[in-house]
């Protein structure tokens, strides 16, 4: 009965902590590779990547002043567990106006998720990307 009450009062405290472990608070990232591949060819083309992504809401979790822009510590706080070297979001910035647009964070997100280079994401590479957002 201690041990129940004891894992108890270890789930709540972690429930009432907000889940430190989720940097802006996205959780379970609950997507599939097949809902994204939607011509069924077995990888994700640009195109695919930019609905499936889109359809996430990932960018406007991440946009904690709703201004549809994210500003360098925006991206800062959200990205600090991708592994992203330090100019990404220099890099990631096209127009070089000091904030990322949604497009700019799905292109750069694209080219981080796509590790071959290829410009299609295969199973491995759309895993790799969606773990940031668990």
């Amino acid at each position: 009965m201690r041990i129940t009450r004891l894992a108890t009062l270890g789930l709540a405290v972690i429930l009432a902590s907000g889940c430190a472990a989720m940097p802006f608070g996205l959780g379970d990232a609950d997507v599939g590779f097949a809902e994204w591949d939607m011509d069924g060819n077995g990888l994700i083309g640009n195109d695919e990547f930019r609905m499936g992504f889109d359809k996430q809401d990932w960018f406007d979790v991440l946009d904690k002043d709703n201004n549809n822009m994210l500003s360098n510590g925006e991206f800062a706080s959200a990205s600090a567990g991708w592994g992203l070297d330090s100019n990404a979001f220099v890099n990631w910035d096209a127009n070089r106006d000091g904030v990322l647009s949604d497009d700019e964070f799905g292109e750069g997100a694209f080219g981080v998720w796509d590790k071959n280079d290829d410009g299609l994401l295969d199973d491995d590479e759309f895993g790799f990307g969606v773990d940031w957002f668990d």
